[in-house]
């Protein structure tokens, strides 16, 4: 038959246009884009659109829209590409491009070749398939790829979308900006880091470094000053979704693109993926190593923790309303993660959809959260002596007030609740500013009072529901807090109710076992001694207590002997042992660590005795800690040194005492796992 006689070309155009639309279908790089980067991003077996362009010149001309709405093209052929476009004016059908870049030491690419494209096109969706150096270089920025042969990851994956093009000169807008994510008003990122699997072959995974984009912004989110936050700030300001996909990241890495995440301050829409998906089989050859196969599961576990918390934060303080995680669609994942999340995001102020997804709920206005730190002093009047204030405020009329103090916790110790600030499942932390000058008492003896009020607090509960608590001590050999004279004198003190005999205080101690040290490697031995009984003869009804002291300052015995770098990985592993155990055993096992150097440095400025200056400071260098409590002038970071830094990594709980005045007070500066940052209470330190 000819083609004149055809009944398909006697057709109107309308009814061409709806069979067109039946065999068009969306580009492969939509499927493929959260699955492990692959240059195969763009491959199709499907050529319906193109097989019916050839039929005739009529059709060609219906099918040409759809035919070439989703463009591929390499960054070495970018020349040929536009003037293949520009030659049969198809420049207004593109919709979406997928640009693939090979950039290597032996075949430099241009990272600034969106430029070129952008003057001749205005898509609406960009995906760029290359090395991780490319595309930082390419947005404008550069990464610290030093590590890159521990994860080995020949590519990851950026998806810019927006909802409209733009009605500004686009060739204007593209010549101003310094990187593709300033070049248009996207209002969709997604990025596709790809995996971190091979890393946890290698001896103190955790140190090494994520070749990746987030790993610089999250960097420059939580320790530059806003100066240097604030231009990424005017990048991200478009930004209302984003979608963040890994293989196994590291806890701590999931922390630094949340820390950048948290710029993004008009984001409605927050996705993410730490785990592989079902059809991802990549991952059973990464798996051939040396690594110990529970370290990955580990870090998603406590990843999870980390962003639970900052979406909840961001849809308080920002404009977050929906959360979306596919991990949940695997059954053992959602069994370990469904109570991490449901925890935090709860159903008063989310809803769940019993998937992978939750909502928002419209707000009532009123505030029912932890006050944040910079309200503790607001509730120090001027006008009266900061010793009288202190001690009288339970009795101020702000009834908010009471929902920050901390007596209460201190004075029940270890609770069942995840209300509490000391609970089973964490590691807390308690220090003292470094600067603090306590030249007439014993500097043991003001740190440890109070974790040896929560050890006897503790005991004393143990005994008085028959459970059979037990307790390990890890301490120098010099350090007296913990001395069994001192414990027997604090199980003894009147504040317990009902008190003990001295026989029945002596039985409580038979639960504690000493472990004096002498230097850190000890330390290390001791916590594997104890890991042992506590993993293979497991009783979760049995309360477990671990109290480490002076970590830090063995470990600054390290650094003296070697070198900085040596001691943050010492210390780094025995967190980590410390940290799995709580994680292994939740429901029972706590840490607290006592910390004996202090935060800061000796040059701080302290508060001047019984004056309280009204000045609180944002702590300098973007750790992000605050204290409410530091005299007006203190712009130096409580943790300034990589030791320090390293040391609150491990913490997911953190209490500073430090004084006012003559008066002790304790603060909660960091809450990983909860909502208590900024409750405080004065420290009468008699217990």
């Amino acid at each position: 038959m000819s083609l004149t006689e055809s009944p398909l070309d006697s057709l109107p155009n309308e009814l061409l246009d709806q069979i067109i639309s039946s065999l068009s279908s969306s580009p492969p790089s939509l499927a493929k884009v959260h699955r492990p980067p692959s240059t195969h991003l763009t491959t199709s077996r499907t050529r319906d659109l193109k097989n019916l362009s050839r039929v005739c010149s009529r059709l060609l001309e219906l099918v040409r829209p759809q035919l070439f709405a989703h463009a591929c093209f390499n960054i070495k052929d970018v020349a040929d590409f536009l003037s293949f476009i520009s030659s049969l004016n198809l420049g207004r059908y593109v919709m979406s491009i997928v640009v693939q870049g090979m950039d290597s030491a032996d075949n430099r690419e241009d990272p600034f070749w969106w430029r070129q494209v952008l003057d001749c096109l205005d898509p609406l969706r960009i995906t760029v398939i290359a090395p991780p150096p490319f595309l930082a270089a390419m947005l404008g920025t550069q990464i610290m790829d030093g590590h890159s042969w521990a994860f080995e990851v020949p590519f990851q994956i950026l998806q810019l979308q927006r909802k409209s093009r733009i009605c500004v000169s686009p060739l204007s807008l593209t010549r101003q900006s310094p990187g593709l994510l300033e070049a248009r008003a996207w209002s969709s990122f997604d990025f596709n880091e790809s995996s971190s699997l091979r890393a946890y072959n290698h001896y103190e995974y955790f140190l090494f470094q994520v070749p990746s984009l987030f790993n610089q912004w999250g960097t420059v989110a939580s320790t530059r000053p806003f100066s240097e936050r604030l231009p990424l700030c005017r990048s991200f300001k478009s930004l209302t979704s984003f979608r963040y996909t890994a293989v196994f990241p590291f806890y701590n890495h999931v922390k630094l693109v949340l820390d950048a995440v948290e710029l993004m301050t008009n984001l409605r829409s927050f996705s993410i993926q730490l785990a592989p998906s079902s059809c991802d089989k990549s991952t059973e050859l990464e798996q051939r190593g040396s690594m110990d196969p529970s370290d990955p599961w580990m870090e998603i576990t406590t990843g999870y923790s980390l962003v639970a918390h900052t979406v909840k934060n961001m849809a308080n303080m920002a404009s977050l309303v929906e959360f979306h995680t596919s991990d949940l669609d695997f059954d053992a994942l959602r069994l370990e993660l469904s109570p991490i999340l449901c925890d935090v995001l709860d159903n008063r102020e989310w809803a769940h959809d019993g998937h992978c997804t939750w909502i928002k709920l419209s707000s009532n206005g009123e505030l029912d959260g932890p006050a944040l730190p910079i309200l503790a002093h607001t509730l120090l009047s001027h006008g009266q002596s900061t010793t009288e204030n202190l001690k009288t405020e339970p009795s101020q009329p702000h009834n908010v007030a009471q929902n920050w103090n901390l007596s209460d916790d201190v004075g029940k110790g270890f609770q069942d609740s995840f209300d509490g600030v000391f609970r089973s499942g964490i590691v807390i932390g308690f220090s003292k500013l470094r600067d603090v000058q306590k030249e007439d008492s014993d500097d043991d003896e003001y740190i440890g009072q109070l974790p040896r009020h929560l050890l006897t607090t503790h005991l004393h509960q143990s005994h008085s529901t028959n459970s059979q608590a037990k307790t390990y001590i890890i301490h120098p050999i010099n350090f007296s807090a913990f001395a069994p004279k001192r414990l027997l004198a604090s199980l003894l003190n009147r504040s317990h109710q009902p008190t003990l005999s001295r026989d029945e205080a002596i039985s409580c101690l038979d639960s504690v076992e000493l472990f004096p040290v002498y230097d850190f490697q000890a330390i290390a031995e001791a916590i594997n001694m104890i890991s042992d009984p506590i993993n293979t003869t497991p009783s979760p009804h049995s309360p477990i207590l671990i109290i480490v002291a002076g970590l830090d300052t063995l470990a600054e015995g390290v650094i003296r002997a070697s070198n900085a770098a040596r001691g943050a990985a010492m210390l780094t592993s025995v967190l980590r042992s410390l940290t799995q155990l709580t994680r292994a055993h939740a429901s029972n096992l706590s840490v607290m660590l006592v910390n004996t150097s202090g935060l800061g440095t000796m040059t701080s400025q302290t508060t001047a005795p019984g004056r309280y200056l009204g000045s609180l400071t944002r702590i300098g260098q973007g750790d992000g800690i605050s204290s409410a409590f530091r005299g007006q002038g203190s712009e130096i970071s409580l943790f300034p040194s990589l030791l320090m830094r390293t040391l609150d990594q491990g913490v997911d709980t953190h209490l500073l005492l430090s004084s006012v005045g003559q008066v002790s007070v304790v603060e909660v500066i960091k809450d990983r796992v909860g909502e208590h940052v900024g409750r405080w209470c004065v420290w009468e330190g008699s217990r």
